[in-house]
């Protein structure tokens, strides 16, 4: 995955970490497959391009999926988090972290991921989107409305 730059704080800017989930947040809900986008890939460039680390909060793990209709080959035989980690790479959208921040343990033994903004479709107010027959997805174009309120995006990216 392409390194991440961070924003000069001496200039003004200060990068925030932010945890963000992955089934019914950055793509539908359609575990263990990856589900269709939604709308996160340009909001998540647009925040990583503005100097923010992005932590994946997910119960993703090391649980095999083997793709029935495929060959036997590696290829096709990927753990259920590597799957959401290809999609980040694919899309160009660097993580700074998977399931931990990596300079929390300094100050603090807690389980609890430490971010200073939390984006998942679980949280009390999220805006969803709930189409009759599927499970409910983040709504991206009203979360990037919050964050531009928010002066998440600094530097003047659009």
């Amino acid at each position: 995955m392409a390194k991440m730059k961070i924003l000069d704080i001496e200039q003004g800017y200060q990068s925030k970490v932010i945890c963000i989930g992955f089934d019914g947040c950055c793509v539908k809900d359609a575990y263990p497959r990856i589900g269709d986008e939604i709308g996160a890939v340009p909001v998540l460039r647009k925040l990583t391009e503005t100097g923010h680390r992005l932590i994946l909060s997910t119960v993703r793990c090391g649980i095999r999926r083997v793709n029935p209709k495929a060959k036997h080959d590696k290829q096709h035989n990927r753990t259920v988090l590597k799957e959401a980690l290809l999609w980040f790479d694919a899309n160009n959208i660097p993580l700074w972290a998977v399931n931990t921040n990596p300079e929390q343990r300094g100050w603090s033994s807690s389980n609890k991921i430490h971010a200073d903004l939390y984006i998942d479709n679980k949280t009390i107010g999220a805006p969803l989107i709930s189409p009759f027959d599927e499970k409910p997805f983040l709504d991206w174009n009203a979360i990037d409305t919050w964050l531009e309120r928010g002066c998440y995006y600094w530097n003047g990216v659009r």
